[in-house]
C-alpha cells in the first residue's frame, strides 16, 4: 500500500480503520490536479485566435478521442469544433469563463482533498498518542529510572506534533504533485514530443540534488528532536527541583547550562534550516536553464506560433512545481520519518514484567490471616 511504502511499516494498524478518508483523499486530490492543464492549454487559442488572429469569424477545434474500429488501439484523435463563425471577443469571454471554471472546481477539489487529510492524519495521531500513553502506564520501572522524564515528554509532544503536520502534507502532496506533473507532461508530449523528450537531460540534476538533501535533512531533523528533548528534561528539572537549586543558590549554574543546551539546539536548527530552505533555490537555479532552451528551440528549430510557445513555456513551469514540492515533501518524510522513529521505539519497547499465559488469580479476603 502506498501510505505503508511511504510512511513505514510501523503505522500500518493505524491506516486500517480509515481507508475511506484515504481514497476521499487521494479521489479529490487526483481530480484537482487533472483540471491543473485545462489553463495551460487555453493560453496557445487564447493568444494566436483571440488576440493576434485579424478581425473576422473564428473557428476553435480542441483535439477530440474517437473509437474506431480497425485501428492498432481502438480509437484515433481527431478535432472537435467547439466555436465556430464568433468574433474575438465572444472567444476571449468563453475562453475566460472555462480558465475560470476550471480553477474554482480545481481549488474545491484541492480543499475537499486537504480537508479529508488533515482529518485522517489527526485520527491516526491520536490513536497514536493513546497507545504511547497506555505504553507508558505499562512499562516496567526500570525503563523509567533509564530514561529522562523530559525526553519522553518531548517525545510525546513535539514528535507527536510533527507527525500531525507532516502526514496530511504528504498524504495530498505526493499524489496531487506526481499527477500534475504526469499531466503537464502529456501535455508536452502531445504539443512537441521531440522538444520535450530534450529537456530530459535536466532530470538526472534534479534526481542527485533531491537526494543529497533529503539525507541531509532526516539526519539534522533527529538531531533537533534529540536537543529538545534534553531542553524540555531541563525544564522538568528545575520546576521539580527549584527548592534544592535556590536552597543552595545553584540559579546561576543551571542558567549556565541550560543556555549551552539552547545554543546547541539553535545551531542544530539552523543546520537544518539549510538544507531544508537551500533545496527550493537550488532548484529554482537548474529549472532557470531550461526557459532559454525552451523558448529557442521552440522558436528557431520547432517553428512554434507565440501562443504555443507561451504554452509550451508555461507547462513546463507547472511541470517544474510539483517537482519542487515532490523535493520538499521528500524533506518532510525524512522529517516525519526521524520522529517515528523516537516514537515506535517506545511503542516497541518489551517491558521485564510479562503476565504469564495462565496466571493464578488470588482469592478475595473473606476471613483473617494468620502468620
Amino acid at each position: 500500500m502506498l501510505i505503508t511504502w511511504i510512511l513505514g511499516k510501523d503505522i500500518v494498524g493505524y491506516v486500517r480503520g480509515h481507508k475511506w478518508l484515504i481514497f476521499g483523499t487521494l479521489f479529490f486530490t487526483s481530480i484537482s490536479s487533472l483540471f491543473a492543464v485545462i489553463p495551460a492549454y487555453l493560453l496557445k487559442p487564447f493568444v494566436d485566435l483571440g488576440m493576434l488572429a485579424k478581425e473576422g469569424t473564428i473557428t476553435w477545434e480542441i483535439p477530440w478521442i474517437s473509437l474506431k474500429q480497425g485501428t492498432l488501439l481502438g480509437f484515433e484523435i481527431s478535432k472537435r469544433v467547439i466555436l465556430q463563425g464568433v468574433d474575438q471577443r465572444t472567444l476571449l469571454t468563453f475562453l475566460t469563463l472555462i480558465a475560470f471554471g476550471s480553477v474554482l472546481l480545481r481549488s474545491l477539489c484541492s480543499y475537499l482533498g486537504s480537508l479529508l487529510g488533515a482529518a485522517f492524519s489527526t485520527k491516526v495521531v491520536n490513536k497514536v498518542r493513546i497507545d504511547l500513553f497506555e505504553r507508558f502506564l505499562n512499562l516496567h520501572i526500570g525503563f523509567f529510572h533509564g530514561m529522562k522524564t523530559g525526553e519522553l515528554v518531548g517525545r510525546a509532544n513535539s514528535d507527536l506534533s510533527v507527525m500531525q503536520g507532516k502526514i496530511s502534507e504528504i498524504l495530498t502532496g505526493i499524489i496531487e504533485h506526481p499527477i500534475t506533473a504526469a499531466v503537464f507532461i502529456l501535455y508536452l508530449l502531445y504539443m512537441n514530443y521531440k522538444l520535450t523528450l530534450l529537456m530530459v537531460i535536466f532530470v538526472p540534476a534534479f534526481a542527485g540534488v533531491l537526494k543529497l538533501f533529503g539525507k541531509k535533512v532526516k539526519k539534522h531533523a533527529e538531531k533537533v528532536q534529540e536537543n529538545t528533548a534534553e531542553l524540555s528534561q531541563r525544564y522538568h528539572e528545575a520546576i521539580t527541583c527549584i527548592k534544592i537549586i535556590q536552597g543552595f543558590s545553584q540559579e546561576e549554574k543551571e542558567l549556565n547550562r541550560f543556555r549551552e543546551e539552547a545554543v546547541e539546539l539553535y545551531k542544530r536548527i539552523m543546520k537544518w534550516y539549510r538544507w531544508h530552505l537551500g533545496l527550493g533555490p537550488l532548484m529554482d537555479s537548474l529549472s532557470f536553464l531550461s526557459i532559454p532552451v525552451t523558448l529557442i528551440l521552440g522558436r528557431v528549430v520547432f517553428g512554434h506560433t507565440l501562443g504555443e510557445i507561451i504554452s509550451i513555456v508555461f507547462a513546463f513551469s507547472k511541470v517544474y512545481g510539483p517537482v519542487k514540492k515532490l523535493s520538499l515533501i521528500n524533506n518532510n518524510i525524512k522529517t516525519l520519518q526521524g520522529s517515528m522513529k523516537r516514537i515506535f521505539e517506545i511503542l516497541h519497547t518489551p517491558s521485564e514484567i510479562m503476565e504469564t499465559k495462565q496466571p493464578v488469580y488470588l482469592q478475595s479476603f473473606n476471613n483473617r490471616i494468620e502468620f
